[in-house]
């Protein structure tokens, strides 16, 4: 009894601990929920992105959050490429002390390639707390390739979207080629969108197709990408893969994306 009530004391003697600011679950990735990269290697006109997690935040008394988020990339050589800051006032409709934060650097179609590093901090305004990060990654020299993966739940690309997701549900899907071959003053690229079983066959007898096209020398000479947009609707359970493809008729060169996709009832 004299433990019970002596531990009765301490807890109503001493204020609850509050969690420090701490920046956790750092993820590159295709956008705020797509999957998960997997390198950190990019190419000029792609978008670095990364998500994280914030725990140990403070709120006011009308539960929102007053913080800060500020990104700062360097090159190989260590000189400072961009400063950004970005206000966090959200309202925590879930009430507790977490929150999924973001951070992004455009790459320009002009990028120079190699080495660099993003420093993402996150302050605290209320408590004066802060955490940060490091990640680097890598520019590589213009290929032919795909940049920009995103996934949505509408055709604006408003409301990002997973890729896993329940039957009867649709899946948008964006996606940029760069790099592809002009030399001939013209534009031939398709993209073919197929859903695989678990043991990488198609499941429909067709990919979803999707072309882009010109011959237009204004048109072709200020080309530095091409957009593709496209839409799934998920029609039954399973465990699948979800795969991309575009080809540069010109080059003959394919580039593909694939991930896993999950359905379920």
């Amino acid at each position: 009894m004299r433990i019970t009530l002596a531990t009765l004391f301490l807890v109503a003697a001493v204020p609850a601990a509050h969690a420090k600011v701490e920046i956790r679950d750092v993820q590159a990735a295709h956008g705020l929920l797509g999957p998960e990269r997997s390198d950190t290697e990019y190419l000029p006109g792609d978008e670095v992105f990364l998500r994280f997690t914030v725990t140990g935040a403070r709120t006011t008394e009308q539960g929102r959050l007053n913080g800060e988020i500020k990104l700062t990339l360097t090159d190989a050589a260590g000189q400072t490429i961009l400063r950004d800051a970005s206000p966090v006032q959200n309202t925590l409709a879930f009430g507790g002390d977490r929150f999924p934060a973001k951070a992004a650097v455009e790459l320009g179609h002009q990028f120079p390639p190699g080495e660099y590093q993003m420093t993402v901090e996150f302050k605290d305004l209320i408590s004066g707390e802060s955490d940060s990060f490091t990640k680097k990654f890598t520019c590589r020299p213009i290929e032919f390739g795909l940049a920009r993966v995103r996934f949505a739940a509408d055709e604006a690309g408003r409301s990002a979207a997973r890729v896993d997701g329940v039957v009867g549900q649709p899946l948008h899907l964006k996606v940029v080629a760069v790099g592809f071959d002009r030399s001939a003053g013209a534009i031939d690229l398709e993209m073919e969108v197929r859903v695989l079983d678990a043991k990488g066959r198609p499941v429909a007898p067709e990919p979803v197709r999707a072309t882009v096209r010109t011959a237009d020398p204004e048109t072709v000479k200020a080309a530095t990408h091409a957009t593709f947009s496209g839409e799934l609707t998920r029609t039954r359970p399973g465990e699948f893969r979800l795969q991309v493809t575009i080809t540069d008729r010109k080059s003959g060169k394919t580039t593909t994306f694939e991930t896993p996709m999950r359905v379920t009832d």
